[in-house]
């Protein structure tokens, strides 16, 4: 009895250790339990801070990103818009230019108009060119016999007022000839230049020849401005000095063989003649862009001046032509070309020699020309280097002008150019009967 009372006893220490151990392994259970949960929500809170914040990093991207797109959007509108302001004030320049140029033409013509119709007596045409006429004024034009203009050029000009220099030979009918030079200041009215005095022009010769033809009014009707020269005809081998008259108007085709991109047509109005000179207004039609060139009265040239006002002059001038144009003739002539900008100086040696007539064709028609050689050297004389270079020209008394020339030049690197001009178009003044 007592054995198994112990017995009984040791399984209730037994079943208590293993309510305890059953006990402690549901705690621990439970216990760890919590701590999974815990952790899982620690790790669902560490996953959701982690998309958020990638959340927010893909917004901050997105807004650089769109931020960036918009800047480079706005700096590509405002390029445009800059480079479309630049194109208009280019192009407002342009406008200018050529306003300021064809102003200033306008003021060499209206002098030089003044003159033509003080020499055909058209006193009523001379009155309206003058600003502030007179009847003192009037008896003085009704009392010239005749005037000649020698030269002429544009000192000045503004949108208002301009001056012109120029030189001239006049006769009234109770004094002898005389020859004058000063300026004439004009003003532009309703539109218009006007001469505003004549005044400044001073007497510089009393030993004058008169003109050999007699210049008879013409009628005020049949007159439009037009100064007139007369040429002989060629004969077998010569060509006279050409004829040349305000308005008449020439287009060239350029032909670069090595280079077709630079092919050009350009487009030549004489604006002015004188016994000194030509002048010349020459258009690029492929571009817009306007020259003024010189030329003495027998295609030599003078000069080339951009809108500007810079270009290059040539001292003496370039001797391409010799008139009269004598198969057999030639000459050798050395000139100096300044570039009126930046002072550079090249000396231009020309060997020119007269060939024989031919019967030449270009888009403007066929034409019996004399053709002339011209073997040319230019020499920097900064560097020292030198371009050599051959000019075949085909001058046309019909035109008065080279109708085609062949240009080949080879630089100081041995580089080889050639170029052919031909006239495509030849618009005389009509001057009537």
């Amino acid at each position: 009895m007592q054995r198994y009372g112990e017995e009984e006893r040791q399984a209730e220490r037994q079943r208590l250790i293993e309510e305890e151990r059953q006990a402690e392994m549901q705690r621990l259970i439970e216990e760890g339990t919590q701590q999974a949960v815990l952790r899982m929500q620690e790790q669902q809170q560490e996953e959701q801070r982690r998309a958020e914040q990638a959340r927010q990093f893909e917004v901050q991207r997105l807004f650089e990103q769109n931020q960036q797109q918009a800047k480079i959007e706005q700096e590509r509108i405002d390029e445009q818009n800059a480079q479309q302001a630049l194109l208009q004030m280019q192009a407002q320049q342009e406008r200018e230019a050529q306003r300021v140029l064809e102003r200033n033409n306008q003021a060499l013509h209206t002098v030089q108009f003044y003159f033509e119709s003080v020499n055909r007596h058209q006193i009523n045409k001379v009155i309206d060119i003058l600003a502030n006429p007179t009847d003192k004024t009037r008896k003085v034009l009704e009392n010239t016999e005749w005037v000649r203009l020698n030269d002429i050029a544009l000192a000045s000009a503004d949108d208002d007022q301009a001056i012109v220099n120029v030189r001239f030979q006049g006769k009234s009918k109770d004094t002898a000839a005389r020859e004058y030079a000063g300026s004439i200041p004009l003003q532009w009215r309703d539109q218009e230049w006007k001469i505003v005095t004549l005044k400044q022009l001073q007497q510089v010769s009393n030993t004058v020849k008169p003109p050999v033809t007699d210049h008879a009014p013409d009628r005020e009707e049949e007159y439009e401005g037009v100064t007139e020269t007369e040429v002989d005809s060629p004969d077998e081998s010569v060509a006279n000095a050409p004829s040349v008259t305000q308005g008449d108007r020439y287009i060239y085709e350029s032909i670069y063989p090595n280079n077709p991109k630079s092919n050009n047509k350009t487009e030549r109005v004489v604006a002015a003649v004188t016994n000194k000179k030509i002048l010349l207004y020459s258009k690029n039609l492929t571009s817009d862009s306007i020259r003024q060139l010189e030329y003495t009265p027998e295609w030599n040239f003078l000069s080339s001046k951009n809108k500007e006002g810079a270009g290059l002059t040539y001292q003496p001038p370039l001797k391409y032509f010799k008139f009269p144009l004598t198969t057999g003739d030639s000459w050798n002539q050395d000139s100096t070309e300044t570039n009126t900008k930046t002072g550079k100086k090249r000396k231009h040696t020309i060997k020119a020699s007269v060939g024989d007539w031919e019967e030449v064709t270009v888009p403007a028609g066929t034409f019996t020309a004399i053709k002339v050689t011209a073997q040319t050297t230019v020499i920097d004389l900064e560097t020292g280097k030198m371009t050599v270079g051959k000019d075949i020209s085909w001058y046309a008394p019909d035109v008065g002008r080279s109708v085609k020339s062949l240009l080949t030049s080879t630089s100081p690197d041995g580089q080889q150019e050639k170029q052919t001009i031909q006239l495509l178009e030849y618009h005389p003044v009509e001057t009537g009967d």
